[in-house]
């Protein structure tokens, strides 16, 4: 039987980070304690469920039947507890030193980010951003960990019971450089075969794998591209392809106003992708983070023109 009497909120808080890392180091990390001291927590809480609630394996640690049992209650227990203290809790932006912690591709980044960062210096200068950079596979992660606050993706990749905001629709474009010495050869590219034969830089964000969308539907109709290249971010492949004779599929808004990038007919619809600003269910009544999510959609809004 639980020992109610002995409980109180801040080692339940304790015991809720200790249930989702499964670490008495990174609970201590993320409560600002020393190791000994969440021992001594934890060691409060065996005794006040009866219950060793974490075993100790060979690297790490496991969930006991009872923690496993309460985690999830416990979980929702204090996120309505948090926000239900919130809801009257005014965000002064003016007056409040937080930093926000961002994961997002250089190609978002190039149309949020520096607009943000203009705004807060001049009007909030007490908010800080940290940006991170962007892996897909750990954005669920990051997010219920509080490593990150905000991620910024494609809205088809969004890993499930995560929250989300549409922010724009992008297309595709073939780009080549000015100077490419076969540059008239590949403006009356007309047919599959001839575009796969291209020298090809691609992004690859993870540098897990080369295949994209494009590649899918080539590979439909046996054929697959020559990749020359690829790299962690579309700044750079840009910059590549402006100076090399590779060409690459950039977005659309990244390649305006080039005067050295040609913009190419391609045999073909290799169509495009929507990006979304995303975050963990737990802050989406968080005052500061809803008054970030709004100020993002403003400035993308000012940005690309798109309605967000």
């Amino acid at each position: 039987m639980i020992n109610f009497k002995t409980l109180d909120l801040n080692l339940l808080k304790t015991l809720n980070l200790l249930l989702e890392l499964q670490s008495v180091s990174k609970t201590a990390d993320k409560l600002n304690l020393s190791q000994p001291s969440v021992s001594v927590q934890l060691a409060k809480l065996r005794e006040a469920f009866n219950d060793p609630l974490l075993i100790n394996d060979a690297k790490s640690m496991r969930l006991t039947a009872l923690a496993m049992q309460v985690q999830e209650p416990l979980a929702t227990a204090l996120l309505s507890l948090e926000n239900a203290i919130n809801l009257n809790e005014k965000f002064n932006p003016e007056d409040v030193e937080i930093t926000w912690n961002i994961a997002i591709s250089d190609y978002v980044a190039f149309f949020v980010i520096q607009n943000l960062v203009q705004e807060l210096n001049i009007h909030f200068p007490k908010i800080t951003l940290r940006i991170h950079h962007l892996t897909p596979k750990n954005i669920k992660q990051q997010l219920q960990n509080k490593d990150i606050d905000l991620a910024f993706h494609i809205d088809e990749e969004i890993p499930e019971k995560l929250r989300y905001q549409f922010l724009f629709q992008e297309k595709y474009v073939l780009v080549a450089n000015t100077q490419h010495p076969f540059l008239e050869n590949i403006k009356r590219l007309n047919t599959l075969e001839q575009f796969s034969a291209l020298n090809f830089g691609i992004v690859s964000l993870d540098a897990s794998h080369f295949c994209t969308d494009v590649d899918k539907i080539l590979k439909k109709h046996g054929l697959s591209r020559n990749i020359a290249i690829s790299v962690p971010n579309f700044l750079l492949l840009k910059h590549l392809v402006s100076t090399t004779d590779i060409v690459a599929l950039l977005p659309s808004m990244l390649v305006q106003k080039n005067t050295n990038l040609e913009i190419l007919p391609v045999p073909f619809d290799i169509g495009g992708f929507n990006i979304a600003m995303i975050w963990d269910s737990s802050m989406h009544k968080d005052n500061a983070h809803i008054w970030l999510r709004e100020k993002i959609c403003q400035i993308v809004l000012k940005t690309t023109n798109h309605t967000v």
